[in-house]
């Protein structure tokens, strides 16, 4: 659920030295694993989000986001539409990708 997302998400964070690059270890496979396995599962599919935008990768991570939201219906796509917009503030609300972003959002919801 949430709490294993955030426990893994921390877990991950507290073995990085400030400012070194994610590097993918057996932890990241194997949670891209179960997203692919599963992509109807927001919690893996959220999981690789969060990975993604802490590896630098944001746009990569909004578009997953946005690609779930599509795919999914209901409470599936609210609680993937809700982590989107939670990963938007981390990111800063104003910059380029999260504009780009909220606009796929926009086109993927209507």
């Amino acid at each position: 659920g949430e709490t294993e997302r955030g426990d893994i998400i921390d877990e991950l964070v507290g073995e990085l030295p400030v400012g070194a690059p994610a590097a993918p270890g057996p932890e990241v496979h194997a949670a891209r694993k179960a997203a692919a396995d599963d992509p109807l599962d927001v919690p893996a599919q959220s999981l690789v989000a969060d990975l993604d935008l802490l590896g630098g990768h944001v746009e990569d991570a909004f578009s997953w986001l946005i690609d779930l939201i599509r795919r999914t219906s209901g409470a599936d796509r609210d609680a993937a539409r809700t982590h989107l917009i939670e990963l938007f503030t981390l990111s800063g609300d104003t910059g380029a990708p999260v504009v780009k972003a909220r606009h796929s959002l926009a086109s993927a919801l209507f």
